[in-house]
């Protein structure tokens, strides 16, 4: 939720600290989902990869991550990438 918020934001509206702080978390918590998605295909892979959810999951944990990356090395992400992750993380919450 805080990264849905944070990334709504023009960057000149949250401190510099906070941005770093809330998407370094951003990043931890992705490659710790990813790792358990990454569990789930090892197990059962065909069943993984006819799934619709599990794509949405991935998306859900990539792209946030890739955008966090981006804020965290000082680069602003394009419109795009920033409303898809958005996008992914609510249909991941509501789903």
């Amino acid at each position: 939720m805080g990264y849905c918020l944070t990334i709504s934001f023009r960057p000149e509206l949250v401190r510099h600290d906070r941005r770093s702080v809330t998407f370094t978390l951003v990043s931890i918590a992705s490659v710790l989902w990813l790792l358990q998605e990454l569990r789930q295909f090892s197990g059962r892979w065909k069943n993984y990869l006819t799934s619709f959810f599990n794509y949405v999951d991935l998306a859900s944990f990539c792209l946030p991550l890739a955008t966090s990356l981006m804020v965290i090395m000082e680069h602003e992400p394009p419109l795009w990438l920033k409303s898809f992750s958005v996008l992914s993380v609510w249909m991941n919450m509501v789903g």
